[in-house]
């Protein structure tokens, strides 16, 4: 068993990272966290790149370990771990980037939107409303975006 787990532990750490790292993300957007301001970021940013910074580290240190551990019975399984280790980090660094450092939420993560997607009216300060459709389509007819009655800042 410790041998599997050496085997996937690289990638186990990185699909644990990367689900912690982006539910945070859906939790600020709702609670509009990207409004609360602490010092020179936002209250989303700082939680983002705080989970991130531990996902890194905690793999490294796994990554560490696996290059330091004894030889074991069969040669494939450590270079397999060492692998899965080094691949684990490569990919929480890489997936992680986009979610600290791109814009929060999008242009419509504003306190009274509570980050939800199909708003408009968010710029300028004034208040969300749901896009409404110009026409009801028929039962389980996909609604087009060219159907949507957005306002005239939008063209």
């Amino acid at each position: 068993m410790s041998a599997l787990l050496r085997a996937i532990g690289g990638w186990l750490a990185w699909a644990v990272g990367f689900s912690i790292l982006y539910g945070l993300h859906g939790v600020a957007c709702a609670l509009g966290w990207p409004a609360i301001r602490i010092g020179p970021v936002d209250l989303q940013r700082l939680v983002l790149a705080f989970a991130w910074i531990v996902s890194v580290g905690s793999i490294a240190a796994w990554t560490w370990l696996q290059w330091r551990a004894a030889p074991g019975k069969i040669a494939l399984l450590d270079w397999l771990a060492r692998g899965s280790a080094a691949a684990g980090l490569f990919a929480m660094v890489i997936s992680g980037l986009p979610v600290v450092l791109s814009a929060p939420c999008g242009t419509d993560a504003v306190p009274w939107s509570r980050g939800t997607i199909g708003m408009v009216g968010c710029s300028n300060g004034t208040r969300c409303r749901p896009a409404a459709p110009s026409a009801t389509p028929e039962h389980g007819e996909a609604l087009a975006v060219r159907d949507m009655v957005f306002p005239e800042e939008f063209g």
